[in-house]
C-alpha cells in the first residue's frame, strides 16, 4: 500500500500536470454537520407513541420524559429472555461503516445493566451480529452511547434495547439518536443526483454490490480519468479521515486508486493522499486513512484510473468517515448542546459557516466557560482528542481547552484536564489528547477563559473524538511451562498527536508482590509495532508482572502503562485414562469414572484430527459427533486412541429429536471404552425442541444404557428454574456467555446457583470464544479462569468449554482458538492441570463456610479433603482488590500456601490478607 500522491500518480504525466487537470473537476461547498448527524431513527423521543418502533415484553410509554412529554419505559422481567424495544424499520448499512448510537437514559437498576445496541443483518434479514453497550446506572437523565462498526456482510441496521433476565429494576429512554458519519452523498450511486462528477463516470445498472447500481470507469487515454465528489467537504487541518470503497475490475494493466484531495481557502489544491486498490474480479474493500495537511479548508473524494489502464472498474458502497462526538460542533444551531455563563453566539465572525462561539474577558467571573452540555460516554483509559479552531483578540490572559471527567451518576466530577490553547489573531487549530482516569463514565468538552483575560476569543469547528489506544502491549502467551525458554512480547503504538521520536518505551518485570523491578529494558527508537522476547530462566515459579510504559521523552511523563501477568508452572504428567465401565455420581454430586473421582474437562467443536493437540493441552473429554464423513464408532475410536473420553452427540439436527437415530447410535457404541456420557441435543430450549420429545429421548436412552449419564446444554436460566426440561437429564448443564457485555460475576453466579438449586449434578459450559454474533470479543484468559472457579464455587463439578473452533454456514472459520487467541489457548495448560490436581477437593462434601472476606468483590468457597482445608477465592471484578480473610476456619492455622503460585501468606490471629489483580483466582491450602 502506498500513501502520498507522488507515489500514486500515473507514469504517463508529470505530477504537477495531473494535479492541475484533476483540480478542473467542479468544487462546491456543503455543510458537514447535516450530512454527519442526521438522525436515522423515526420518532426518537416516542412523542408519536410507538411509530417507528416495535416492542416485546414489558416496554411501555411513560410520562417521565427527558424532553417532550413521553419516554419509553422497560421493566426487568426474570421470565422474559428477550425483553426488547427495536427499530421498526431496517436502515441501510455498509460493511465497515461506523454508526453512533446515543440515548438519554435513567434507571433504578440494581443488578446487571440495560443494553442498548445495534443489530446488523444481511440482505435476507438474517442476523450478522448484535453489538451492545451496557448502560451505566444513574437516577438522572444521562446521554449514553457508543460507536459501532458494521461487520462483514452487513446491509441493514436496527436499534435494539434489551433488558436482560439477570437485571433488576426499571429503565427509561428518550431522545435516541442513530447517526452515521458517512460523509459521502449517494454512497451507493443509486440516485444519480449530481453528487459525483467526472468525464469517465457511468452509472451501471447491470452491476452492483448492493442496491441496483454502481459507478463504472473504463480505461482510456483521458489524462484525468477520474470521478470525484462534486461538493467539497469543509474541514480543518489535522483532521483525520477514513475512506473505504468496494471495487471490482477487469483491469489487465494500469492501476485504480482511491484518494482524498485537500483544498485551501483559495480553492486550490494543497496535496492528495492515494492508496492503490488490489486488482480482483470479486468485490473487495480498499481503505485509506489520512490526516489533512496544514492549510486545509475542504476535502474531496477522488477515484482515479491511470492513463495506461486497460479494462474497467466498478465502484460501490463508499464510506467516508470523520467521527465527531460533539453535536452542533460549529455552533450553527446556536446554543444547542452548549452552555455558558458569559459566552455568546457570534454571527459576525466564523471560521466556517455563519457562527462561532465568543468568550469575552470578565474579571468578575472566575468560571468563564463554554461547555458541552451533553454527557458523552467514556471509560477509564480512553484516549480522547479535543480539537478546535480558535481566534484571539486577547491583550492579557489565556484560554484553556479540556475535558471534565464525570462519575456514573452523571453529576459528580472526578477531575478536569486542561491544555493551554495557542492563540493567534488569525484562526488557528488547537488539539490535545487526554486519557480518562479511573472511575470515568462520562466526559464533557470545556473551554475556560482565564479570569485575568482582557479581550475576546472565538471558538469554531470543535471536534471530540475517541482515538485508538495509543499503546498496546501483550505477551503472546501468559502461561508457560517451566521447560519453555522464552516468552514473546508484542508492542504497538498509535499516536493521535506527535511523532514516535518524541517517546520511548520502558518495560519492567516484578515478581508477584515485589515493588522493585527485577528486570527492565528501554526502547528509545520506536516503530509503530515491534516485538521482543525475554528469557524465562530467571522467572520463579508462579506469577510475574510485566509493566510496559509509554513515556514522553521531553518531560519523562508516563502516558500509558499496560500490565501483563505471566504464570510459570511445572508441567504435569497425566495418568492414562482407564476404559469406561460406568460413569456415576457420588453423594456429593461429583462424577465418578468406574467408581473413582473424575472431573470432566470437555472441549467442544474439535475435529478428530485435532484430538491429540487437545489432549496435550490437558483436556480429558471431547464432544463426539457424526460429521466430516466419520461414523460415531470411528470418532470414538479416534478419541480413545488419543487418550480422551467422549460425550456422544445423539443428534444430527438441533431442532429435532430422531428416536430411530438415537436407538441405533446407543446400541452401536454404548460399550465403547471411550464413551463418557450421552448428549441428547444442544440448547433445546433455544431451538424449539418440545420438552416431551426430550423426555421421550431420555427415556429411550436410559432403557438401552444404564452405565452412562444423559445430559444436554440449556441456554436459558428460566428453562432451568421452571424445570421445563429437567426430568430429561441426569446432570444440569448450562452455558452462560457473559463476555464482553455482562457483569461476569453476577451472570455466572446466578446461572450456577439456579442450576444447583435443582438438586442434580451440575456441569457448566464456559465461554471460550468471541468475535461474532452476539459476542464482539473472546474472554481474556483470566476471565475464563474466573468463570470456571465461580461455577465451581457455586456447585459445578464438571466443566466444558465452547469452543475450539466455530464455523459459519459456508464452512469458513468464525473462531479458531489457537490462532485467534494464543493467550487463551495457552491458559488451558495451567487450568487443566489445576482442575486435575484439585478434582478430589472439588468433589468433596460441602463444609460449613467459616471464613469471610473483607471485600464483597471476592467470592469464597471453603473445602476440606483428606484432613486438609482449601479456600477457593475469586475476584469477581475487573479491578484490583486487596482483601483480608478471617473467621474461625483460620483458627490454629499458620500458613496459606497458594496453589501453583510458589508463595505463601502467613496467618496471624486467624487472619491474613492478599491482593487480587482483575479476575484473579487464588487457591489457598491452609496449614
Amino acid at each position: 500500500m502506498s500513501k502520498g500522491w507522488r507515489r500514486g500518480i500515473a507514469i504517463w504525466l508529470p505530477a504537477f500536470l495531473v494535479l492541475g487537470l484533476l483540480s478542473l473537476l467542479p468544487i462546491m461547498q456543503r455543510s458537514v454537520m447535516a450530512q454527519s448527524y442526521e438522525n436515522m431513527q423515526t420518532n426518537p423521543g416516542f412523542e408519536a407513541n410507538w411509530t417507528g418502533w416495535a416492542a416485546n415484553g414489558t416496554a411501555a410509554l411513560d410520562t417521565a420524559a427527558h424532553s417532550g412529554s413521553k419516554s419509553a419505559k422497560i421493566v426487568a422481567d426474570s421470565q422474559n429472555e428477550w425483553n426488547v424495544i427495536a427499530s421498526g424499520t431496517r436502515m441501510n448499512a455498509i460493511e465497515g461503516q461506523s454508526f453512533r448510537l446515543d440515548a438519554y437514559i435513567k434507571d433504578t437498576i440494581t443488578t446487571s445493566s440495560l443494553m442498548i445496541g445495534l443489530r446488523f443483518s444481511n440482505a435476507s434479514d438474517e442476523t450478522v451480529q448484535y453489538l451492545w453497550y451496557p448502560a451505566s446506572h444513574s437516577s438522572n437523565w444521562t446521554r449514553q452511547g457508543d460507536t459501532f462498526i458494521a461487520p462483514k456482510r452487513s446491509t441493514n441496521v436496527q436499534i435494539y434495547i434489551w433488558m436482560p433476565t439477570e437485571a433488576a429494576g426499571t429503565a427509561w429512554l428518550d431522545d435516541l439518536q442513530l447517526s452515521s458519519d458517512n460523509l459521502a452523498s449517494d454512497s451507493g450511486f443509486e440516485l444519480n443526483n449530481g453528487s459525483w462528477s467526472g468525464p469517465a463516470i457511468v452509472y451501471d445498472a447491470s452491476t452492483a454490490r448492493t442496491g441496483s447500481k454502481s459507478a463504472k470507469m473504463t480505461g482510456s487515454s483521458h489524462a484525468f480519468n477520474a470521478i470525484s465528489t462534486t461538493t467539497a467537504l469543509p474541514s480543518n487541518e489535522n483532521q483525520e479521515f477514513t475512506l473505504k470503497a468496494f471495487s471490482k475490475d477487469t483491469i489487465t494493466s494500469g492501476t485504480f486508486q482511491i484518494g482524498l484531495r485537500y483544498i485551501n481557502a483559495a480553492g486550490t489544491s494543497i496535496s492528495y493522499d492515494w492508496v492503490t486498490a488490489a486488482n480482483s474480479s470479486s468485490w473487495h474493500q480498499t481503505v485509506l486513512k489520512a490526516k489533512t495537511p496544514a492549510g486545509t479548508r475542504s476535502v474531496q473524494i477522488y477515484f482515479w484510473l491511470s492513463q495506461d489502464a486497460v479494462g474497467s472498474v466498478w465502484i460501490d458502497d463508499i464510506v467516508w468517515q470523520s467521527q465527531n462526538l460533539l453535536l452542533n460542533s460549529g455552533f450553527e444551531n446556536n446554543y444547542d448542546g452548549w452552555s455558558s455563563l458569559e459566552g455568546v453566539i457570534d454571527t459576525t465572525t466564523s471560521y466556517d459557516g455563519a457562527r462561532s462561539f465568543k468568550l469575552v474577558g470578565n474579571s468578575a467571573q472566575p468560571w468563564n466557560v463554554a461547555a458541552d452540555s451533553n454527557l458523552i460516554s467514556a471509560k477509564e483509559g480512553d484516549s480522547i482528542k479535543l480539537q478546535a479552531v480558535i481566534k484571539s483578540a486577547l491583550t492579557a490572559g489565556g484560554l484553556k481547552m479540556g475535558l471534565r471527567y464525570i462519575q456514573a451518576d452523571g453529576t459528580t466530577s472526578i477531575s478536569f484536564a486542561w491544555y493551554d490553547a495557542a492563540l493567534s489573531s488569525s484562526w488557528k487549530m488547537n488539539e490535545e489528547v487526554f486519557f480518562a482516569p479511573a472511575g470515568t463514565e462520562y466526559v464533557q468538552a470545556y473551554f475556560l477563559l482565564s479570569q485575568d483575560a482582557a479581550g475576546s476569543v472565538w471558538i469554531d469547528n470543535t471536534v471530540l473524538s475517541k482515538e485508538p489506544d495509543p499503546f498496546s502491549f501483550t505477551l503472546t502467551e501468559k502461561h508457560k511451562w517451566s521447560n519453555e525458554t522464552t516468552v514473546n512480547a508484542n508492542f504497538g503504538i498509535t499516536l493521535a498527536k506527535g511523532s514516535l521520536s518524541e517517546y520511548k518505551v520502558k518495560i519492567e518485570r516484578f515478581d508477584f508482590g515485589g515493588t522493585v523491578p527485577v528486570f527492565s529494558k528501554e526502547y528509545t527508537s520506536l516503530s509503530a509495532s515491534f516485538t521482543d522476547s525475554f528469557a524465562l530462566s530467571g522467572h520463579p515459579l508462579g506469577y510475574s508482572i510485566y509493566k510496559a510504559h509509554l513515556i514522553r521523552k521531553i518531560d519523562g511523563s508516563t502516558i500509558v502503562t499496560v500490565i501483563q501477568e505471566l504464570q510459570k508452572v511445572d508441567p504435569y504428567t497425566y495418568s492414562v485414562l482407564p476404559n469406561t465401565s460406568s460413569v456415576t455420581f457420588s453423594s456429593n454430586k461429583a462424577e465418578l469414572l468406574n467408581g473413582n473421582s473424575f472431573l470432566t474437562r470437555n472441549l467442544y467443536n474439535v475435529g478428530p484430527t485435532h484430538f491429540a493437540i487437545v489432549k496435550d493441552r490437558g483436556f480429558n473429554t471431547v464432544l463426539a459427533a457424526e460429521r466430516d464423513g466419520y461414523t460415531m464408532t470411528q470418532v470414538l475410536d479416534m478419541a480413545h486412541a488419543a487418550g480422551l473420553k467422549a460425550s456422544a452427540a445423539l443428534f444430527l439436527d438441533t431442532s429435532s429429536v430422531d428416536l430411530t437415530y438415537i436407538e441405533n447410535t446407543v446400541n452401536a457404541v454404548k460399550n465403547h471404552p471411550a464413551l463418557h456420557y450421552w448428549v441428547l441435543n444442544d440448547e433445546p430450549d433455544g431451538n424449539g425442541v418440545a420438552p416431551a420429545n426430550m423426555q421421550a429421548a431420555y427415556n429411550l436412552v436410559k432403557s438401552l444404557d444404564t452405565n452412562h449419564p444423559v445430559t444436554f446444554v440449556l441456554t436459558y436460566k428460566n428453562s432451568i428454574a421452571n424445570g421445563t426440561y429437567n426430568g430429561a437429564t441426569d446432570m444440569i448443564n448450562t452455558d452462560p456467555y457473559p463476555v464482553p457485555y455482562f457483569d461476569l460475576g453476577t451472570y455466572l453466579i446466578n446461572r450456577t446457583d439456579t442450576a444447583a438449586a435443582v438438586g442434580k449434578p451440575v456441569a457448566m459450559t464456559i465461554q471460550s470464544f468471541g468475535r461474532y454474533a452476539l459476542w464482539s470479543r473472546e474472554p481474556l484468559p483470566e476471565e475464563t479462569r474466573a468463570m470456571t472457579y465461580l461455577a465451581i464455587n457455586h456447585g459445578a463439578k464438571s466443566t466444558a468449554y465452547y469452543s475450539y473452533v466455530d464455523v459459519d454456514g459456508l464452512g469458513g472459520y468464525l473462531w479458531n482458538m489457537p490462532a485467534d487467541s494464543p493467550q487463551l489457548w495457552a491458559m488451558y495448560k495451567v487450568l487443566n492441570q489445576e482442575l486435575e490436581l484439585l478434582k478430589d477437593v472439588i468433589g468433596a462434601a460441602n463444609v460449613t463456610q467459616t471464613i469471610t472476606a473483607s471485600s464483597a468483590d471476592i467470592d469464597l468457597k471453603l473445602r476440606s479433603y483428606n484432613g486438609m482445608d482449601y479456600l477457593f477465592a475469586v475476584n469477581k471484578t475487573n479491578k484490583e482488590v486487596t482483601a483480608a480473610f478471617s473467621g474461625v476456619g483460620l483458627m490454629n492455622k499458620a500458613s496459606a500456601d497458594i496453589v501453583y503460585e510458589n508463595r505463601a501468606k502467613a496467618i496471624s490471629g486467624s487472619t491474613f490478607s492478599d491482593t487480587f489483580s482483575p479476575y484473579m483466582v487464588h487457591i489457598y491450602k491452609l496449614d
